[in-house]
């Protein structure tokens, strides 16, 4: 369903939030638990605590089976198969308000422009106060309201003329949608809005703070830094009470795999056109760099969790770490043909070593995996 097994952090959480009483936990890594207490009719039961209590040999394999088929029931292609249309539906709805602006626009007089807006808005607000923001339908109404505001204002200011730059459009934008997107409980709304400060961030470094020519491509560092910052927010969040809608593992890919791009395109560029790369590309590549050892060193820390009567130490999330080293191991790449590049070296010698470096790169790289993927493989009786 999009996750990546349970992670571990919130295997231990959940875990803990069940033990009886106030005891402290002894196998919890920072000694006695501090979480609060939750009584069971307060935990939410989804796949990821069921395989929690599995993986900590709370539940045998048939009390598993059975929570999950109450759970997730056979039948319930169809409940994912009408989310699916309902989103689609609501991304081709906003597509075809866009583009029924754009090709009639001339047609259209300015006040029927922003009054159609408008009330396309009203009607959003209105039905997700019907549907409720806890359910799918008032969310993705809660986005569409969202998205339509900054069709509003594009067409505000193309009918007025404001003169505005596109960086203040995207920053008023991003200032007018954030509150639905705080109340909204919605990892998506939540992922559009920072793609919207993304593009207000990249405009205003272009077109207001307008800097030195040798400083123009540190906008990849800022970039860079509001969406760690994202991540790392989700990453604090998503395993405290309340925030149980940022647990699913496809909120943290969505955030993962763009900083990872984002950190390597500096570092690559770097290496590869070294006479084109400016201050503002070294500035990157070290922050791309530092980045690539923050997501290492979180996402591979050693955590110790109890299973009957003995201790294991297992990762914090093997998939994210894997594409952490896979990141890395292309940045190394590159800089390995960039070094190759400068020797004495003929065609066919110089395309062998890079051919030969690239297979025991990747080889250990997947050798390493295995390994740590081998060492907490947990078997069950």
């Amino acid at each position: 369903m999009g996750d990546n097994g349970p992670d571990v952090t919130q295997v231990k959480e959940q875990e803990q939030a069940i033990l009886p009483e106030n005891k402290p936990d002894p196998g919890h890594p920072d000694g006695p638990n501090t979480l609060g207490r939750l009584s069971l009719d307060q935990v939410f039961a989804d796949r990821g605590l069921v395989d929690a209590l599995y993986a900590a040999g709370k539940i045998n394999r048939e009390a598993r089976d059975t929570a999950l088929q109450l759970l997730i029931p056979h039948n319930s292609w169809g409940l994912w198969v009408s989310r699916l249309l309902l989103v689609l539906s609501t991304a081709l709805i906003l597509a075809g308000v866009i583009f029924f602006f754009a090709f009639n626009w001339n047609a259209i007089p300015p006040f029927a422009k922003l009054g159609l807006i408008e009330a396309a808005v009203v009607a959003s607000v209105i039905a997700a106060l019907l549907f409720k923001t806890g359910q799918l339908p008032g969310q993705l109404s809660l986005l569409a309201a969202s998205v339509l505001i900054g069709v509003f204002l594009a067409v505000f200011g193309q009918v007025y003329q404001t003169g505005a730059d596109a960086w203040q459009l995207f920053a008023l934008w991003a200032l007018l949608a954030f509150g639905w997107t705080l109340l909204s409980n919605f990892a998506a709304q939540w992922f559009v809005w920072l793609v919207i400060v993304n593009i207000a961030v990249y405009f205003w470094w272009d077109q207001a703070a307008q800097p030195e020519p040798d400083m123009v491509s540190f906008i990849s560092a800022l970039i860079i830094f509001v969406t760690g910052s994202a991540l790392a927010l989700r990453e604090w969040l998503y395993n405290k009470v309340g925030f149980g809608w940022l647990q699913p593992g496809w909120t943290r890919w969505v955030l993962l795999v763009p900083l990872l791009v984002l950190m390597m395109y500096p570092l690559i560029f770097f290496f590869l056109a070294t006479h084109y790369a400016d201050i503002g590309i070294f500035y990157s590549a070290v922050i791309g760099l530092a980045g690539h050892i923050c997501c290492y060193r979180y996402y591979g820390k050693r955590l110790k969790i109890n299973r009957a009567d003995r201790e294991l130490t297992i990762r914090r999330d093997i998939p994210a770490l894997a594409a952490v080293i896979f990141s890395l191991a292309v940045v190394i790449e590159f800089f390995v043909v960039f070094f190759v590049d400068k020797l004495p070296l003929g065609g066919a010698i110089a395309t062998l070593f890079i051919a030969l470096f690239s297979f025991a790169l990747f080889g250990g790289f997947i050798h390493y995996l295995r390994r740590m993927l081998a060492a907490q493989e947990v078997r069950h009786g």
